[in-house]
Parts: C-alpha cells; structure tokens; sequence
C-alpha cells in the first residue's frame, strides 16, 4: 500500500530513463501537488511531466528537498562529490538517494561525504527491465517490490524515514541490509544469474543456428536478462567482482557459503 503523504514537496530526479522514468510517472499519480524538478540535459519526451528544469546539478541540489540519482553506478560518487560542495550552505538538508545496484562503495562514499547539510542515503530497486530508456517506463514498477536501503553510519533516523516514504509512496517495500550483505546476496540473485543467461545464449546462438524458429517461452524467460543493458552490466561486474567470483566459485565447487 502506498503512503498517504509525502515527507517533502519537492524532488529532483537526474537520470530519466527505466528508472528515473518510472520513479517520475510514479511520483506524479502519486501526489499532483508535488513539484518535480530536473536538470536540462534530460529528453523532451519526459519534459511533460515535470514541473521545471533547471541549469546544473548544483541549483537543482540548493532548491529540492530531495534529490533521486538514478545514474549509472559510475557515475554516482561523481555527482554526489558535486553536491556535497553544492548544499555546504543549506539551512535545511538535503536528502540524497542512488538507485545503483552495487552499494558497499557508494554507501561508504556516502558516509563520508554525508554532512549537517546534505544525508546520502544508498539505496536499490530490485525492479527493472530488460528494456531500455524513458519510453519503456511505468508508474507502476515498483508496485510490490523490494527496495534495500543499506544504511551507514552517518545516516539519521530522520532520514532514512524520509528514504522510507519516498520508497513506500511508489509502492516498494522497503528492505534495509548492510551494504556488504547487499553486494553478496545480488551476486547470487542478480549479477550472476544475468552473466550465466547471457553466457548459455551467446553458446546457443554459436551451436544452434536453428534457435530462433524453435525456441518457447521458458528458453525466452531463462534468457531475458541477457539482453539487459551491457554497459550497465559490465559496471555491476567489475564493482562487485569479488562477491561474483565468490558466488560462482562456490557453485561451481558445490560448497556451502559461509554464514
């Protein structure tokens, strides 16, 4: 069930594609009143639903009372970098969230730059598509998902209750996991499960050339993560190389994990 209020009147969002889109769509149906703003890098398409564009980064971060970075995972500590020098000056902080689906680094990167001024809070949807881009968004994505908050040790209560309406206002439930604890489960429930699909498809498409007339609905369930964006995942695997050489070494060697 979603939040009846809000915590704050105005958010920005960076990044509108899968995710920012649909947090925007989201975010829309769920409070008319509530102002949305983002910078004007963003696509005419997603335009129409938000309230105003701004400059740069660095006023959208001194004019919302929350900011969504729904970037690549590479991209993160550079922008939050920016912020932090941003909102030095705030009278009211500023709530951060990311959406990156790799955490232990970015939640330390946020404790260290979380401030009187400015809360980063880590964060991951477990929700998403194959698909790509602003066009492929939807209010209702997050509609019954999980959404892992992994606190830090500079984190408030205050904030991350405010994290908690945000999460909850679009229909996610959300999960709160130490950061390291976060990185290893997604190894195992995500990040490896898309590297294997991709792997299983690019062998079939080399030894069976007549796959693409006979194939059904379970070969097309098992393999639809593999066309998932590959830059994205390229990132995942090199900032969660570790857990993932974990996850596969222990499955491929049939041994139980450490608990």
């Amino acid at each position: 069930m979603r939040h009846k209020t809000l915590p704050m009147k105005r958010i920005g969002i960076v990044g509108l594609g899968l995710i920012g889109g649909s947090l925007l769509k989201a975010l829309r149906v769920h409070d008319s009143d509530l102002m949305l703003l983002t910078v004007d890098q963003e696509s005419d398409e997603s335009l129409a639903l938000v309230d105003e564009q701004v400059d740069s980064l660095e006023l959208l971060a001194n004019v919302v009372d929350c900011l969504i970075l729904a970037v690549p995972i590479s991209v993160v500590t550079l922008l939050t970098t920016r912020i932090a020098k941003a909102t030095k000056d705030r009278k009211n902080p500023l709530l951060v969230l990311d959406v990156a689906s790799v955490k232990r680094k970015i939640a330390a990167n946020f404790e260290q730059l979380s401030s009187a001024t400015v809360e980063f809070v880590a964060t991951h949807p477990m929700a998403g598509s194959e698909k790509l881009g602003f066009s492929h968004s939807r209010a209702g994505l997050f509609i019954n998902a999980p959404w892992v908050v992994a606190p830090h040790g500079r984190n408030t209560q205050d904030g991350l209750e405010k994290a908690k309406g945000v999460i909850e206002c679009v229909g996610a439930t959300p999960i709160f996991m130490e950061a390291t604890a976060h990185d290893r489960v997604m190894a195992m429930v995500s990040h490896v499960p898309a590297i294997l699909a991709k792997s299983y498809l690019e062998f079939v498409r080399k030894h069976c050339p007549e796959m693409e007339k006979i194939i059904g609905p379970g070969f097309r369930s098992f393999t639809r993560i593999a066309h998932s964006n590959p830059k994205m995942r390229q990132e995942i695997a090199q900032e969660n190389k570790k857990e993932i050489q974990h996850t596969l070494f222990c499955w491929m060697q049939g041994i139980m994990f450490d608990k």
